[in-house]
């Protein structure tokens, strides 16, 4: 057949509703993949913010470890001198600290001193209202501070008094408290707690444009008495920090990749049904096989890039116009930069075209084979591949220096499982029975095992990269937030003091008591001697009523006999039925123990409580006594810090009960895993649609036969069903399989179940379901034509 022919073949089928619908598919992937990968990228702190937040608007910075105390002003000129010598073009010195409190104000708080009219980092922090401070004493806060209203703020330990002439916000931290205090501040600070027994400290940071070589290291070293080779280490640069031409993650590789490959290649499946159903039909009227194929690939591959490269400008639109202003207002930080977009936008639209060439030649190809030598070959390659894929998933995870490499393992290991569905497809349907639809259901999947299979293969594959990201990340978060606790129990004041006099401690504990309006204190003492299972601190106390008080309810009969008998009672740890201490002249002793089940997850902040007396028999000392005082109200727990100020003693000798910050779950996750959730339901999408096409002549013929269209539903509704069972198994396999190995290799032994995205996952498929079947049930004719 002449070229103009072919030509003419491909236009016509290029208008047939699959090809069109392929295109519109390949649209919806790649737009989704390319707002995706916005999305995930503006929700991270990309290398040039990075940049923004250490170095700020100069080129080298030194955040040094060490801790500083006061210092004279010359040291900072000797430093700016020694720049200066050097070629450094302009300098700046500064200060940070965590170790300060404001009354009111519990979360972690940074103070960062600098000459902040010059604006050493212009892109971080934003002035609201107010100026810059000029003199010591004068700062500008965060608007979670809370001021006097003489728009002051107290500083603690010490009570120094500053003035807040300004608020501002990090751009990056915008829920961040923070002080921004005037040169000399803390200077002036340091003198208000001269004495007290808690000292806080600052480090310095050295911030300069010029050069970074070893000479104005070794210029520095000299002034600040620090090793060249550890001011070195503590360097910060802006030029690595740039931006690079490509820099996704796994996870935005696997949306770029596996997101468009996937759901074209569903789309390639179900043309490959529409190159087997017309073929024969053009043969009869003189178009060669070779030429329809050829016509089938050259329309498909229009139709998919077309489609793909629209998609990929619709997501830009949609991403820049709607998806980064919404994360700028609803987030935390400014919007991260969004890198090598026009390479990822080429990288989905060939892996698009790759997708529905590559399935449209597994299942359109002709076969020569008999078809019961088709349906007993066993796909070697899928196993060959599933194996090679496991061991290389396993290999990385294990073996990889980065983070991101040991992701790409886990996705690689999970999706190896998934390519195990072609292998076994017959062993999954054999056996199974359900009546006259649901036994034909399963025949024609068995029949059509190559689609079948391969269409389960990847709604799996997309399954796997949201069930291994979901299964990690709240496995991580859950076990950060077991290992969250706060040191003090709820409704207590936890008093420690500081003289180390017991005449002196007394007095104090009674001032407390009687400033707060406090009963009698439970007194305990650590333990030195650790334990076997060693979780926390074992309190000494005096009898086992201290204990009850201490965790809010009576002990059993058999506790209060284990404490009496000289034993150990356990919050948290295995009841072995014997503990091992430590007894000052290096002895171990062992002790009966038993451990308490029913006790509220809030009092397990210890590991156990044995009686003092009995600590003393054997030898097993004790250090650190602390003051209990239970059952409080929360009004007098507010009032905790102003009582500290009153007395004069420092507020960290008083800890309450504080509610752990718990971890969440990344917005980035949960858009990943909804993402992959999205693709497996437009890959079933893709496959129905196919499937629906290619059996309306047979359900036509069924329904001529009289059955009514419920029993069709079922029929219909088999094969998609088992396809998403098949495709669910073995892609929560794969996931989960891959987290396990991630998690064990970072750590973390407790795997979390991520139900809600199975739930999501399961409720977009099943919406898939139910239309695709009633769409293919819909409209029925009793006799076949060539319906392009």
């Amino acid at each position: 057949m002449n070229t103009s022919v072919r030509r003419d073949l491909t236009r016509f089928l290029a208008r047939s509703r699959p090809l069109r619908a392929a295109g519109i598919i390949a649209l919806v992937a790649a737009a989704i993949a390319v707002a995706l990968l916005v999305a995930l990228q503006s929700l991270r702190t990309s290398p040039s913010q990075i940049a923004d937040q250490t170095v700020g608007r100069f080129q080298y910075a030194i955040e040094s470890q060490n801790a500083v105390g006061p210092h004279p002003p010359s040291e900072d000129r000797a430093i700016t001198a020694a720049l200066a010598a050097h070629g450094a073009s302009d300098t700046a010195i500064g200060f940070r600290s965590f170790d300060l409190q404001v009354p009111g104000q519990s979360a972690n708080l940074l103070f960062q001193e600098y000459d902040w009219p010059r604006q050493p980092f212009p892109q971080r922090i934003t002035l609201l209202s107010g100026r810059w401070p000029t003199k010591a004493g004068e700062v500008v806060v965060s608007q979670t501070i809370p001021t006097r209203s003489d728009h002051s703020v107290i500083i603690r330990p010490g009570g120094a008094q500053v003035d807040v002439v300004g608020f501002a916000v990090d751009n990056f931290s915008r829920d961040a408290h923070f002080i921004l205090a005037a040169p000399g501040t803390w200077h002036r600070l340091s003198q208000s707690w001269a004495g007290d027994s808690f000292q806080p400290v600052a480090t310095r940071d050295i911030l300069w444009n010029g050069d970074d070589g070893d000479d104005i290291l070794a210029a520095l070293a000299e002034v600040v008495k620090e090793p060249s080779d550890q001011l070195r280490s503590e360097l910060w640069t802006r030029e690595p920090s740039q931006p690079q031409s490509a820099n996704l993650g796994p996870d935005e590789w696997m949306i770029a990749v596996g997101g468009p490959l996937t759901a074209c290649a569903a789309t390639g499946v179900y043309l490959g049904l529409f190159i087997r159903r017309i073929r024969t039909k053009l043969l009869l009227v003189g178009v060669p096989m070779s030429s329809t194929r050829a016509a089938v690939f050259s329309a498909a591959a229009l139709t998919t890039g077309a489609g793909a490269a629209t998609g990929t400008l619709a997501g830009i639109t949609v991403g820049y116009l709607i998806v980064r202003p919404l994360i700028d207002a609803l987030a935390t930080s400014r919007p991260g930069d969004v890198q090598a977009l026009p390479m990822s936008c080429l990288v989905i639209v060939i892996t698009s075209l790759v997708g529905v060439i590559g399935a449209l030649a597994l299942v359109g190809s002709n076969k020569s084979a008999p078809r019961s030598t088709r349906q007993r070959r066993s796909p070697i390659v899928f196993t060959l591949l599933s194996i090679a894929m496991v061991i290389l998933g396993v290999s990385v995870t294990r073996q990889s220096p980065s983070f991101d490499g040991r992701v790409a393992g886990m996705l690689v290991a999970g999706i190896g499982v998934v390519l195990l569905i072609p292998v076994i497809w017959p062993l999954l349907f054999r056996h199974a029975h359900g009546g006259g639809p649901v036994d034909l259901g399963v025949r024609r999947l068995l029949v059509d095992r190559r689609a079948g299979s391969l269409a389960a293969t990847l709604i799996a594959a997309t399954v796997v990269v949201g069930a291994a990201t979901s299964t990690m990340v709240q496995s991580v978060v859950d076990d950060a937030n077991a290992a969250s606790e706060s040191t003090v129990a709820p409704h207590q004041i936890q008093f420690r003091p500081a003289t180390g006099d017991a005449h002196t401690d007394a007095a104090a504990v009674a001032a407390v008591q009687k400033r707060l309006g406090l009963a009698e204190p439970v007194r305990v003492v650590i333990s030195d001697g650790h334990t076997t299972y060693w979780d926390g601190a074992t309190l000494l106390v005096s009898d086992p009523a201290a204990v009850e008080r201490l965790i809010g309810r009576r002990l059993s009969k058999q506790e209060s006999a284990v404490l009496r008998a000289g034993g150990t009672v356990r919050t948290k740890t295995p009841d072995s039925g014997s503990v091992d201490f430590e007894a000052a002249n290096g002895t171990t002793v062992p002790l009966t123990s038993t451990v308490m089940d029913d006790l509220d997850p809030s009092y397990r902040t210890i590991d156990g409580f044995m009686l003092q007396s009995a600590a003393e028999d054997r030898g097993i000392s004790g250090s650190d006594p602390a003051f209990v005082f239970t059952n409080v109200a929360d009004s007098v727990i507010a009032a905790t810090d102003e009582a500290a100020e009153t007395l004069g003693i420092d507020p960290r000798s008083l800890e309450v009960y504080h509610a752990p910050d718990l971890y969440t779950v990344p917005l980035a996750t949960l858009l990943t895993a909804l993402a992959a959730a999205s693709l497996a339901a437009l890959a079933l999408l893709s496959y129905s649609s196919g499937l629906g096409r290619r059996m309306r002549p047979h359900l036509a013929s069924l329904r001529s036969l009289g059955l009514p269209r419920t029993w069709l539903i079922r029929l219909v509704t088999t094969q998609l069903v088992g396809i998403v069972l098949v495709a669910l198994l073995f892609g929560m396999m794969g996931g989960v399989l891959g987290a396990v190995m991630l998690l064990s290799a970072i750590g973390v032994q407790t795997t979390t179940t991520p139900w809600s995205f199975i739930t999501v996952l399961l409720g977009m498929l099943v919406v898939t379901v139910v239309p695709a079947t009633l769409t293919t049930t819909r409209r029925l004719r009793t006799v076949e034509r060539l319906d392009l």
